[in-house]
């Protein structure tokens, strides 16, 4: 984010006037000076007092720059406003989006956070937009801001906090077969939902071969497994996203030969 112009030391006034004195050729200054024209002293005064002017302004950003670090604010430009997670949030999903108002003036946004309760803030990333997608480990507390990124220099919003919902430990609960009970082939497994689960997964121990030999991964809490006549045990583990699975207590039933 460099510009340049031609200055009047790049313009050359060459002269094809008459012979000076002696029969020689006049020399003439290949650059001249924009005063030694007649006419032409309002261009020069117009240029040092453009100069002037820029002078001026640049030592007015300096005195504000200055004065806003002197009240504590390192930078005096708008800074964005943070809106979601609200500040103070919980149980906040573990997959967010970070959003904020648009600073005026600012080129991009950088976002900063620090990790339960920790006073070494990182950067999560940068971005010209007013949002940022996240992945945040759960049960975190998660402190942030957003600096505004201007020329000059950088605006930094108030700081939000929240805390990501926490791993839980409920488990399934199985129904059916009935524990110590008969069934017949295919059996209906079925269990209790738990709250944030993803995928259940159905595992089914027999005492013939002393191993397990069915497993079978879904996202209900109903499924129909063929099985052989036998004594079996089985138990439901549920997986959770970015957490241990837990695992429900083994139950027991009998297919039993016909």
């Amino acid at each position: 984010m460099a510009s340049s112009t031609t200055s009047d030391a790049e313009i050359a006034r060459r002269s094809h006037g008459p012979s000076g004195c002696g029969g020689e050729p006049a020399r003439v200054a290949a650059i001249t000076p924009a005063s030694a024209h007649p006419g032409l002293e309002w261009l020069s005064e117009l240029s040092e007092d453009i100069v002037k002017l820029l002078r001026v302004a640049i030592a007015f950003l300096a005195l504000v720059v200055l004065a806003g670090a002197a009240y504590g604010q390192s930078c005096p430009f708008p800074a964005p406003t943070l809106t979601a997670p609200p500040d103070g949030a919980t149980n906040v999903d573990l997959e967010l989006t970070l959003r904020w108002t648009p600073a005026a003036g600012a080129t991009r946004y950088e976002v900063w956070a620090a990790d339960d309760g920790s006073s070494e803030f990182y950067l999560v990333g940068d971005t010209t937009e007013t949002s940022m997608a996240v992945e945040v480990a759960p049960a975190t507390d998660i402190e942030w801001y957003v600096a505004a990124v201007h020329p000059a220099c950088k605006a930094p919003s108030a700081r939000f906090r929240f805390r990501t919902i926490g791993c839980s430990d409920d488990v399934a609960v199985p129904l059916s077969p009935p524990d110590e009970g008969f069934s017949g082939s295919p059996v209906t497994f079925r269990w209790t939902g738990v709250d944030g689960a993803y995928e259940y997964r159905l595992w089914v121990y027999s005492f013939t071969y002393e191993d397990f030999v069915a497993y079978y991964a879904t996202d209900f809490t109903e499924i129909s497994v063929r099985l052989q006549p036998d004594e079996y045990a089985w138990l439901i583990e549920t997986a959770f996203d970015e957490c241990e699975s837990t695992y429900s207590e083994y139950s027991y039933f009998t297919i039993q030969r016909r």
